[in-house]
């Protein structure tokens, strides 16, 4: 009986989310409450920052280590994921889920308001996931990117513009020209964008000049 009941629930739960993927309004609602092991959202991102096996990678502004543990699969035990927060709570939510997932490999760290908190040119790419409109220097805090990166390193952006997401504040976002000009004064250039990552929401992956 329990086994008819989960098949039924992931059953319910895979006709919902693909009802949700077939509008528009779908899609953009389901970038945001889809989990993202069923996405192929953090494979995408993998490839935009040329993270494979054996690449170190940051996930800086975590949250709740979601997407640091999908990266933490592809780049494998001869890689290493950062997760970086600010609160210790997410910092606990954060190892616990890489416990649950085995991925021994994902080192957790405190975050810093100005700046990463990463050893330097500790990594092949960084990226930040809906978080750098929360950035209130964010010259500054490229450049400290930069530190964190090697030579040929990349920066990827995933963020939303003003007005975008219609449930918050017209204000709340970041523009995307905003995002390339804190890059490239603090010494990258654009690599790649898109400005349909998914759920409204942009992506622009910048590389070390």
């Amino acid at each position: 009986m329990l086994t008819k009941i989960i098949s039924v629930s992931a059953g319910v739960i895979g006709i919902s989310a693909a009802v949700l993927s077939v509008t528009p309004l779908g899609r953009d609602l389901s970038f945001h409450v889809v989990p993202l092991r069923w996405s192929d959202e953090p494979a995408r991102l993998a490839a935009a920052l040329h993270a494979r096996e054996g690449s170190v990678v940051a996930d800086i502004g975590a949250g709740s280590g979601a997407m640091a543990v999908e990266l933490a699969r592809i780049v494998g035990p001869g890689g290493r994921v950062y997760a970086t927060e600010l609160s210790a709570d997410r910092r606990e939510q954060i190892a616990s889920r890489a416990a649950a997932a085995n991925v021994r490999w994902l080192t957790v760290l405190e975050a810093g308001e100005h700046a990463p908190n990463l050893p330097d040119a500790c990594c092949d790419a960084v990226t930040m996931r809906m978080v750098w409109h929360h950035i209130a220097d964010p010259a500054r805090f490229a450049a400290a990117l930069r530190g964190a990166l090697r030579p040929d390193g990349r920066a990827g952006i995933i963020d939303f513009a003003p007005g975008a997401l219609p449930h918050l504040a017209g204000d709340h976002g970041v523009k995307p020209e905003d995002v390339i000009a804190a890059f490239t004064s603090a010494g990258f250039a654009v690599e790649s964008q898109s400005l349909d990552w998914g759920g409204r929401s942009f992506a622009i992956v910048f590389t070390v000049r």
